[in-house]
């Protein structure tokens, strides 16, 4: 019974997500994206820095020595691009998920959508980080989480502007439903 109740909330919580999302869709005026040669120039420091944060000791095994997936992540970078994340945690004792999304290009948008349950025992911290570094983005962070038995849900959550990012939308949602006097949720922004 309380995993259904779990599943019924996290598919409502998808649909209405869906749903605004359509609706975001309809008023986005979206103009096709044609990449210039801004490829083919050589990528950045702070380009190479966000990419090392990303992939580490690794980076140049899976991004620098493959021509093709490294034009991607100039594209990626470069360019105006929409970039959703949509995650879900149960069933482990702590987990500790925060998705970084980097607004880069301009009229770039980018969504994080998270649903946690925790357990008795467990303690699920989720949430998301969004940089507007361009003019004209849209970001937005929803949070969902449910705790009984004296679980524990958290939040982080951080949205950045640089200071030539003008003319940028955000919205941060989030929702807690605790089941019982024993159980805890916490929000930490940034």
């Amino acid at each position: 019974m309380n995993r259904f109740l779990f599943f019924t909330i996290a598919f409502l919580g998808l649909l209405a997500s869906q749903e605004v999302n359509a609706q975001h869709n309809k008023k986005l005026k979206t103009q096709p994206v044609k990449y210039s040669n801004n490829i083919n120039s050589p990528l950045s420091s702070k380009e190479f820095n966000m990419l090392k944060e990303v992939y580490q000791d690794k980076l140049d095994k899976y991004v620098l020595s493959r021509p093709a997936r490294l034009n991607d992540f100039k594209h990626l970078l470069r360019n105006r691009i929409v970039i959703k994340k949509i995650t879900g945690n149960l069933g482990s004792k702590v987990t500790m998920k925060y998705p970084s999304v980097y607004l880069n290009g301009e009229g770039s948008h980018g969504e994080v959508l998270s649903i946690a349950f925790a357990g008795e025992g467990q303690h699920q911290d989720a949430g998301g980080k969004i940089v507007h570094n361009a003019p004209n983005t849209t970001s937005k962070i929803i949070s969902k989480s449910i705790s009984k038995n004296g679980g524990r849900t958290s939040y982080r959550g951080l949205i950045k502007v640089s200071e030539n990012a003008t003319n940028c939308k955000s919205n941060v949602v989030c929702d807690a439903l605790m089941l019982d006097e024993d159980s805890q949720s916490d929000t930490y922004p940034y």
